[in-house]
């Protein structure tokens, strides 16, 4: 839900009713879309550490999970979101260049460099989060 309300209000306010929804509602969906975000990955490492440990069986889910959830996928799906990200902030860094380095309007430029933020953010998130469950799920040994 926060990230279909972030993408509707990076267009523009919303109006239902006598209420309209801005870019301070946008600030706090895009927080909604990281907590998200955040907590579905805990839940895939939690569950990776558990099984590496014997603590948990592989669910029914985990094997199609783990064809998708790939190191390099993670990786490309991560440099994307932080590439994104960077386009994002050299347009907000043109724009403001375009007004002379001066005030911009508030509203236009958080529907920019918010949805850039978000995108390095959940990069880097997705970047890390791949490689460390590549490390969880490498092959050991048997002792």
């Amino acid at each position: 839900l926060g990230l279909l309300a972030s993408l509707r209000l990076i267009v523009g306010p919303v109006t239902i009713g006598s209420v309209t929804f801005d870019v301070g509602t946008l600030i706090y969906t895009s927080v909604i879309v990281a907590i998200g975000y955040q907590s579905v990955l805990f839940s895939i490492l939690t569950k990776a550490y558990a099984m590496v440990a014997g603590l948990l069986p592989p669910g029914r889910l985990w094997p199609k999970l783990r064809r998708f959830a790939t190191l390099e996928v993670g990786l490309l799906v991560g440099l994307a979101l932080v590439i994104g990200g960077l386009l994002g902030a050299v347009l907000s860094f043109i724009r403001w260049r375009d007004e002379g380095f001066g005030e911009l309007d508030t509203a236009q430029n958080v529907r920019v460099v918010l949805p850039a933020a978000m995108g390095l953010l959940l990069g880097v998130q997705t970047v890390l989060g791949s490689l460390y469950l590549g490390v969880l799920t490498i092959s050991r040994p048997e002792r």
